[in-house]
């Protein structure tokens, strides 16, 4: 979670807005982005660019997009004010 939070402190040039064990949000603008840990173990993937798994769609709760970033990790964006 260290790695990520640093990747995307880095990428957004802000620091978390709020911290947990296991997870981190980062607000840039009106894009709010949620770090979360999982529970379980997982394995670590080697991707290198942004592989999009679920077009943006309309969900009860918000619009949203899922995709991977460089290191693999699951990434939900999310626009909530629709």
């Amino acid at each position: 979670m260290e790695a990520a939070k640093a990747f995307y402190g880095d990428l957004l040039a802000v620091g978390p807005e709020a911290e947990r064990p296991g997870g981190a949000i980062f607000v840039a603008g009106s894009a709010k982005l949620l770090l979360h840990e999982r529970g379980d173990a997982r394995r670590e993937l080697r991707e290198r660019r942004f592989v999009l798994l679920v077009e943006p769609r309309d969900y009860p709760w918000a619009r949203s997009a899922y995709l991977r970033d460089p290191d693999g990790r699951l990434v939900e964006l999310n626009q909530a004010d629709r």
